[in-house]
């Protein structure tokens, strides 16, 4: 292992010399950040190689790379062989060419601002210039052209400096077509698959072929499944043969012998007729056998053939658009060697006696649904329909891996989502007069739809989010927001993602490194989630309140373990900043999700009280801290009888005895109406209430709505206007005796009639969490008839009794007991589930 690399004086990376030119490179060997993350490097402490190839038009040259394992620091190049890797992104490199010639070079390359970049200096004969490839990752060539000719090719390769290139990066490539392309076919088969199929404008043919670069192996391993077990019918087939060799006679035969009687010869054996016997020469039979000639093997041979035409169409533009100098032979060879798999396919399999496909007017059922022959269904739509990627995401290889990175933060965030939860809609993909097209654009917005089916919740999923509000000051845009709408509450909970391709490697001696100690996000961007959570509102008549409840930043970095603290029990101050602020940063790269995946989970399973105590002071914080400290100012009061229940709504009003409420009775504000599974079978349950316009105090002779000769005082509650809750409170085996007190918090919030008797903050929390799990878990309140001194003595949740007693959490299985303080359910809600989850699991 070559330490410190970085820490040396600029080298000479590269040296050419050639009879027309001297061309060196000069910069530092190693990029700060790779040396101090230890990229590019296996585990044993090797460096994994770059390419380099070098061509002399003239064919001739020497070489010398850079080499820290040779004596004086240079190796001889070898063509064909791997050296060791100099160039990086975002690195400044001098480039200076002695030119041997007339003055008559001149410096090339694809990037203008690179080609800008060099030129002549004065008068001289030496060409010089600085070379900063930016994020422009993977092979970067370059040529120096002379008056007539090429004079000299150079291809080498740009490693990235913040992540590893032969996995990490490659791996962000891949999964970011992958989910394009399940995002473009989960888009098809809702489109196309319930209908016949319509003509649509051609792909042209780059698309084509970059479409059938990635699934033409995909493509021909769903080609040999279905060789493997092809849809067949078994088919009747009829022949005449002589009568020993018929094996089997059915109405067919006897009704063919009917209508060829002068066929009969006579015989020895055979059909008696006026006591001579009767055998024709040849007899009728019908044959079962297997046939594959169907529909859909027509249709797969078809496709087949469609897509070697188009490849022998595309072989042909190609090598009629491109120069001799320019022309690729391997790419010639890969199309050719497409055409031939696909033509022996279809001359030696069972597609060899499938007829044609003369009209496709329907679909069948084993296209959409069998093996093999949905695979290929998918990737006929992919190529014959034309998947216009807009973006660039096929050819982004060569392009800036900082605008790859955030697409992949996108794409990932919306795997890891559809992976748990349903996925509604998106718009992602759309349909204009090119065929299918990929929205994902730095000047476009896409949004993610799903619901949670647990709770029916809905999630949003929103990239380049730009928020079009009339501010004060100016709009924000961040990268990517998630937007959750819990039950029970009309407040939109948003989360800001935003993707940023940087990392501080924290060099020893750097004042990051004394704050921080470990690799994490650049403070700036820290700040820059401040200023999300901050600015970004939205309007509410004339008011506007903040909607974000927190900001992290997602950035490179592989030891996920590390900046969480797992290995020395000290986590990067950016990662413990979360649960105090709600902002930070989260380590996000293909391998190293899972810190992201456990994030995303707690803030779906968050109750609003969670969300809420995240941060303070956010939209609707008033309206929910007075709901859920309120007083206890709900009766609910039960009906003796089911006729009690119309006069009571008909006529707005409640009566109760006034020994039963005398203490209580002013401070009700609301009425909420029993029904006994006694009286109301089936409609039983909590299901109207109503706010409370005046009461007196009147002896039960005096209310009229209901007759009674009865002397004794009563309370008669006057009711504005009876409402019926969302969804009923039902009584699952509980009932009510009389009456009892509940808040208005939790007479919205209950599903249930033992929710209505949890009396502390505390309960209620637990239970909301706890609730969001599992909707199994149980209150055990102190009784079956529910009355105004019962309260809950326990939650049973799994196999667990939970307790709150003397400002204690008692968790107990039956056995053993362990206490949690509650303060952690109030500071650190989601670490007192989680160990409850594990203590049920055990």
């Amino acid at each position: 292992m070559v330490s410190h690399l970085s820490g040396r004086k600029d080298e000479e990376l590269l040296v050419i010399e050639t009879k027309e030119l001297t061309l060196a490179i000069k910069g530092k060997p190693v990029h700060p950040t790779v040396d101090r993350l230890n990229l590019h490097q296996s585990e044993a402490g090797d460096w994994v190689k770059a390419e380099l190839v070098i061509s002399s038009y003239d064919g001739e040259f020497e070489a010398g790379v850079f080499d820290p394992f040779k004596e004086g620091s240079k190796s001889a190049y070898n063509l064909g062989g791997k050296v060791f890797p100099c160039f990086y992104e975002n690195q400044t490199y001098q480039l200076v060419i002695e030119d041997k010639t007339d003055g008559d070079l001149e410096f090339f390359h694809e990037n203008k601002y690179l080609r800008q970049a060099v030129g002549y200096i004065g008068n001289s004969k030496v060409m010089t210039g600085n070379l900063n490839f930016r994020n422009d990752i993977g092979y970067s060539e370059f040529k120096v052209l002379g008056a007539n000719a090429p004079v000299l090719a150079v291809k080498l390769e740009v490693f990235p400096a913040k992540i590893e290139y032969r996995s990490d990066y490659y791996k962000l490539l891949t999964e970011v077509n992958a989910e394009l392309y399940n995002l473009a076919f989960d888009f098809m088969r809702r489109t196309y698959l319930s209908a016949a199929v319509t003509p649509s404008k051609k792909p042209t043919p780059t698309e084509f072929f970059s479409i059938i670069q990635y699934c033409f192996e995909k493509l021909y391993q769903a080609l040999e499944r279905i060789k493997r077990n092809p849809h067949h019918i078994v088919s009747s087939r009829e022949q005449l043969n002589i009568p020993e060799k018929v094996k089997r006679t059915n109405g067919h035969t006897l009704k063919w012998l009917s209508k060829n009687q002068s066929l009969l010869e006579k015989s020895k054996r055979g059909i008696t007729v006026n006591n001579q016997k009767y055998l024709p020469p040849k007899l009728l039979e019908s044959r079962k056998e297997v046939n594959f000639d169907t529909f859909e093997n027509k249709f797969i041979k078809w496709v087949i053939k469609t897509i070697e035409n188009k490849l022998k169409q595309f072989q042909y533009t190609y090598q009629r658009a491109i120069n001799e100098d320019a022309y690729d032979d391997a790419l010639s060879q890969k199309i050719a060697s497409m055409r031939n798999r696909l033509s022996r396919f279809t001359r030696y399999s069972f597609l060899a006696d499938v007829g044609e496909l003369h009209s496709f007017t329907n679909l069948s059922l084993v296209l959409q649904m069998a093996p093999g022959y949905r695979e290929v269904y998918k990737y006929y739509l992919m190529l014959i329909k034309g998947l216009s990627l807009q973006s660039d995401v096929f050819n982004i290889s060569i392009k800036n891996i900082a605008l790859l990175y955030e697409y992949w933060c996108f794409l990932k965030m919306n795997s890891i989502l559809r992976d748990k939860y349903r996925l509604d809609k998106h718009d992602l993909i759309r349909v204009n007069n090119k065929g299918l097209t990929m929205q994902l654009d730095k000047s476009k917005r896409a949004n993610i739809h799903y619901t949670d089916p647990q709770n029916d919740e809905k999630i949003v999923l929103a990239y380049n989010n730009l928020l079009n509000i009339k501010m004060p000051t100016t709009n924000q845009q961040p990268d990517n927001m998630l937007t959750l709408k819990k039950e029970n509450s009309d407040t939109k909970y948003q989360y800001v993602f935003d993707a940023k391709y940087r990392i501080n490697p924290a060099m020893p001696g750097s004042s990051y490194f004394e704050k921080y100690g470990k690799p994490g996000p650049e403070e700036d961007d820290i700040n820059t989630m401040h200023r999300y959570r901050d600015a970004i509102m939205y309007a509410q008549g004339e008011q506007l309140s903040k909607t974000v409840f927190g900001a992290y930043i997602l950035f490179p970095f592989r030891d996920g373990e590390d900046y969480a603290g797992a290995n020395d029990g000290n986590p990067h101050q950016f990662y413990s900043s979360i649960d105090q602020v709600n902002i930070g940063g989260l380590p996000f790269l293909p391998g190293e999700t899972s810190l992201m995946e456990e994030f995303l989970d707690e803030l779906i399973l968050d109750s609003t009280e969670s969300a809420f105590e995240r941060v303070v002071s956010q939209s609707g914080a008033d309206r929910y801290y007075q709901e859920k400290y309120q007083r206890r100012t709900v009766l609910v009061g039960a009906l003796k009888r089911k006729e009690q229940l119309k006069v009571n709504l008909d006529n707005n009003f409640y009566y109760i005895p006034y020994d039963s409420v005398k203490k209580t009775c002013f401070n009700i504000k609301y009425v909420a109406l029993y029904q006994s599974e006694g009286h109301f079978s089936g409609e039983s349950g909590v299901r109207h209430y109503g706010e409370v316009a005046d009461m007196e105090v009147i002896k039960r002779s005096e209310i009229k709505e209901l007759p009674s000769s009865n002397e004794r005082l009563y309370v008669k509650f006057k009711i504005k206007e009876w409402q019926e809750l969302k969804k009923p409170i039902k009584p699952v085996g509980y009932g009510v005796r009389s009456h009892l007190y509940t808040t208005h918090h939790l007479l919205k919030m209950a599903a249930e009639l033992p929710e209505l008797s949890i009396g502390s903050d505390e309960e209620l929390r637990l239970w909301k969490e706890l609730r969001r799990i599992d909707k199994a878990v149980k209150l055990r309140p102190s009784g079956r008839q529910l009355g105004e001194g019962d309260n809950v003595k326990g939650i049973e949740f799994s196999n667990l009794l939970l307790e709150v007693k003397d400002g204690q959490l008692l968790v107990t299985d039956g056995d053993e007991v362990e206490v949690i303080s509650l303060g952690l359910l109030h500071s650190q809600p989601r670490s007192v589930v989680k160990r409850i989850l594990r203590l049920s699991q055990q």
